[in-house]
């Protein structure tokens, strides 16, 4: 049931990023507002800076809010001395080689961290390649929806994965 949620959450709070990373860098060319503002002494760089500079905080943001609760439940859940604990002394000895259950639930963070990252960076590319917000959000969209949907039938997720790859 959580992880249903959790998909869920990842799904919805990604097609959010898709929407609003491929509306910033498409709709100069859709408001034909481009060869305007290329035009100014400043106005394409700090423009461009501007727009991955707000590409990368409403990453971060959403993947503050959609983290934090899953965060805060392993955070009440598990007392400081378990996430201090070994995980070749909790789970199997292959894992770890002394890695902390902490440092494993940090490297997950981090790899979804990257994984938010990575899709507004191919959002971002795709929108300029295109400079089409429909044909972005629609692509990406669906790119996205897909994978959730294989990972969700197939019931696994980045945990699985990471504790697989150690």
């Amino acid at each position: 049931r959580k992880y249903d949620r959790d998909v869920l959450l990842f799904m919805v709070s990604v097609l959010i990023l898709i929407l609003l990373v491929s509306g910033l860098f498409a709709s100069e060319k859709e408001n034909s507002i481009f060869h305007l503002i290329y035009s100014t002494r400043n106005g394409r760089e700090k423009l461009l800076r501007a727009k991955l500079l707000c590409s990368i905080f409403l990453a971060i943001l959403l993947f503050t809010l959609t983290q934090l609760p899953s965060w805060n439940g392993y955070a009440r859940i598990l007392p400081t001395k378990c996430l201090a604990q070994r995980l070749d002394l909790l789970y199997e000895p292959a894992l770890g080689s002394g890695m902390t259950l902490l440092c494993l639930l940090m490297i997950i963070y981090f790899l979804k961290l990257l994984l938010y990252a990575m899709i507004a960076s191919l959002t971002i590319l795709m929108a300029r390649r295109t400079k089409n917000e429909f044909i972005t959000s629609v692509f990406m969209s669906t790119v996205v929806v897909i994978v959730c949907l294989v990972m969700y039938f197939l019931k696994t997720n980045l945990s699985t994965i990471v504790i697989s790859l150690m």
